[in-house]
This record gives structure tokens, sequence and C-alpha cells, in this order.
């Protein structure tokens, strides 16, 4: 089964899926969820002709609204995430929609056969507004220009997809289902501005032991958490990215660090942690997500920062004077 995340998935059908891709559970529109994943049938299916013997002979049935949801407990079900063109055109307004796409080569574009470009994001301190350790959905509260930054996002060549250190699992603070469930109420509140993440992944572990109430299971010097790059490379393996051509906006020395090493051009937001290590210096700084994401979609100076910032590279230490006219 495909699925995606899309722009209304208060009226739509819902899939959850594991780490492992296989489906969990099935939300029938309409739903009536306090948080929801935007996680979206997108009605493309590959399956054993087996499946068939579950339809009623003479009964009219959809296999994602009716077949699925009644089955998926007795199969091997998986869901196959992906942000590839995949819209459906059953009206005269979309029928357009999507031969435009077609014309502008954006249904090409999106293909996992051309390298993607992404915005990675941190959470806490630039989505919402910093709080130490936050366990519980109540307790996450976005920030008023979030969604119209991510809607910004939606509308450009870039995906947006967080990577952020979460180790209240590690740190016996909330279990993985209480951090998902924080994650569902992050993804229906952009949902319901019309706006969506491409992908959310986080780091649970934390490398500091010796504490009684600790989870020792991800107490571990792990590669994922930022300062590394791990989940970088991670979502540029499953998205196909491009990660010279994409850009991480954090609001700490760590965000910048991992974007840094993982090759991105990096951004630093004034609403969370702040920057006070050399390493940690962000290319640019704006005030928040919003001014850093319009500045990426739409500065008509990217290309001439890009040769500038490939010639820096060779220079090594020496001192090296900007200026634009």
């Amino acid at each position: 089964m495909v699925v995606h995340p899309n722009n209304h998935p208060y009226d739509s059908d819902l899939v959850e899926i594991n780490k492992e891709g296989r489906v969990v559970a099935f939300h029938s529109k309409p739903h009536n969820l306090d948080y929801y994943c935007n996680l979206v049938n997108a009605g493309l299916y590959v399956f054993k002709p087996d499946i068939l013997k579950y339809l009623e002979k003479g009964v009219k049935a959809d296999f994602g609204h009716d077949v699925f949801p009644r089955i998926f407990k007795e199969l091997s079900m998986f869901g196959y995430v992906t942000s590839e063109y995949l819209k459906d055109m059953g009206t005269p307004k979309r029928w357009e929609e999507v031969n435009e796409d077609y014309r502008s080569g954006k249904v090409y574009q999106l293909s996992y056969e051309n390298k993607q470009k992404a915005i990675f994001l941190d959470r806490d301190g630039v989505l919402n507004t910093e709080r130490s350790f936050i366990s519980k959905p109540e307790d996450l509260e976005l920030f008023d220009f979030t969604a119209d930054a991510v809607g910004l996002i939606n509308e450009s060549d870039y995906l947006g997809i967080v990577i952020t250190n979460q180790s209240v699992i590690a740190r016996n603070l909330a279990t993985v289902e209480e951090l998902e469930t924080i994650h569902k109420k992050l993804e229906t509140e952009l949902g319901k501005k019309k706006t969506w993440l491409d992908a959310i992944y986080y780091c649970p572990h934390h490398p500091d032991k010796g504490f009684p109430e600790e989870n020792a299971e991800y107490k571990i010097d792990c590669d994922c958490r930022k300062p590394k790059a791990g989940l970088f490379y991670k979502a540029s393996r499953n998205f196909n990215i491009n990660l010279e051509e994409s850009w991480m906006i954090g609001d700490s020395d760590r965000d910048m660090i991992a974007g840094k090493t993982a090759g991105c051009k990096t951004i630093g937001v004034m609403t969370g942690h702040g920057f006070t290590r050399e390493e940690g210096k962000p290319d640019f700084l704006f005030s928040n997500i919003y001014e850093a994401v319009k500045f990426i979609t739409q500065n008509p100076y990217q290309e001439d920062f890009s040769i500038i910032r490939t010639k820096v590279k060779t220079l090594k230490k020496r001192p090296v004077i900007i200026t634009i006219a």
C-alpha cells in the first residue's frame, strides 16, 4: 500500500505503520481522533490474488475503506511511504492540475530517479516553543508562524523533514508511544492549516549512563543523536536526497554542526537555545523559521551563495571578504 501525507488529513482515510513499515491501524473517515499521523492511503496497492477472496460477491466495496481495515491484522500488510508524485485526478479541476504538473516537469522531478532536496528542521525551539523535556502532548505549543513556514516548504521543490533529539525516552520521562503521540499532535495541528511534514526522524538515545531512573536500553552512544549526522544520512537514503542541495534550520550549536557534517547549508533561528561555539555558527541567522524558509524558497541570491560557499571551502582558513552590491 502506498501512503503519503496530504493537506487534508482530517477528511482522509488514515493509516498507521510501525518502524518496520507494517500497517498497525486504519482510521477510515470520518474519524474522531484527538491526534493522528498524517499518513494517507494513496489508493495504489500491490497484492496477491488471494486478497480477492475477501470480497463479497455482488457487494460493492472499496479496498481501503471496507476490505483492508477488516483483514489487516491477519495478513502481512505494509505501507510504502513516498514523496513521489501521486495525485487523485478524478475531477475536471484535478485533471487540469495534474496536466499542468506534468507539463511543468514536476511529475518527473519528484521521481526518485532524480535526486531530491530537503529543508531539515529541528523541533523544539524551531517549530514549537522551547521547553525542557516535552513529555506530553499538552506541552507542545507551535509558534504562530510555524504552519505558514511549513506551507512555504510544501509549495516549494523541497521536502520538509524534522530531525530531533528526544532523550525523554532515554531519561524515562516518556515512552516511545507517548513521544509518537506528541508527534501526532504536531502533524494534526499542521494538518488543520493544510500543511504537512514529509517525515519525522527522532533520536531517543542519550550517552550519559548511571542514573537510577533512566531507561538503560536507550542510554547508548549512538550515531543518530545530533551533532552526529546519522539521521540526515538515513533520510537521504529513504528519499534519495542530495544533502549538498539541502538546508538545516535549527536553534542550537548541535543542529548547525550536524547539518554541516551532513553537507547541508545551515540557518540558525533566534527562537530557541542560541549559538555559542565557533563550529556551531550558522551560515545565516534569521529571527524565526518563517523568515528562514522564505529566504531559502524566495531569495534570488541562492545560486550565487552556492558558488561562493564552494569557493570558500577551498580556501581553508584564509580570510575572505564578500561584498554584495
